[in-house]
């Protein structure tokens, strides 16, 4: 296909690029995030029903659904306020707020994940002699988070978070990049759909130090 070896520019709606994508034989990498980037979009009314369809059918409301989710290791109490609120604007259909609030409780939750992996998940600070967090790109390509999530879906969340090929929702959403028009419905469904995918998962307790190999 002629397309496959035409370099693919993206720009930001400041006139800048924030990626480019080589031709497919020097940047597979670039050209499969750009092509789940296009699908995400395009699987997003599918997942409007999909949502629609598990509301109706089980009931779920946002006490139900913050019941649940009060249950996950990766959500502690400090941080379900927070959560609340962004579920409580999907709920509403106030996409903006949703996926305003969501979105640095999705970050925090992964990188409680990466502290329960035994990973550090701080820096030293040496101008303000104190610490700053990681960030969520050094959090989902850490050693120990590859060793531990499925590759699928630490591509899904770098195709959708993290990086310039794709989405990139954390990085244009939270430093003021993204337009209006981008927090829609489909956004705040990937969002929620996230905070579902990561409200399942569960560590593995470690096998003790006598264990049989």
């Amino acid at each position: 296909m002629f397309q496959a070896h035409i370099p693919i520019q993206i720009m930001r709606d400041d006139g800048f690029t924030s990626a480019v994508i080589g031709p497919v034989e020097k940047d597979l990498d670039g050209r499969a995030i750009h092509h789940a980037a296009n699908l995400i979009g395009q699987d997003a009314p599918f997942l409007n029903v999909t949502l629609s369809r598990f509301r109706t059918k089980h009931g779920v409301d946002l006490e139900r659904f913050m019941t649940w989710l009060a249950e996950s290791p990766l959500f502690p109490p400090s941080r379900l306020a927070l959560v609340r609120e962004g579920l409580a604007g999907w709920f509403a259909e106030d996409w903006i707020k949703a996926a305003h609030v969501l979105l640095p409780q999705i970050e925090a939750a992964l990188r409680n994940l990466l502290g329960m992996l035994g990973a550090p998940v701080m820096r030293p600070v040496r101008y303000h002699r104190a610490f700053q967090a990681i960030g969520l790109g050094e959090v989902l390509n850490h050693d120990r988070l590859r060793a531990a999530v499925p590759e699928d879906v630490r591509f899904h969340l770098r195709v959708l978070l993290t990086d310039p090929r794709g989405l990139n929702l954390r990085n244009d959403a939270l430093h003021g990049l993204a337009a209006h028009e981008l927090f829609g419905r489909g956004l705040a469904n990937w969002l929620v759909h996230t905070v579902i995918m990561l409200g399942l998962m569960r560590l593995k307790p470690a096998a003790p130090d006598n264990a049989p190999a």
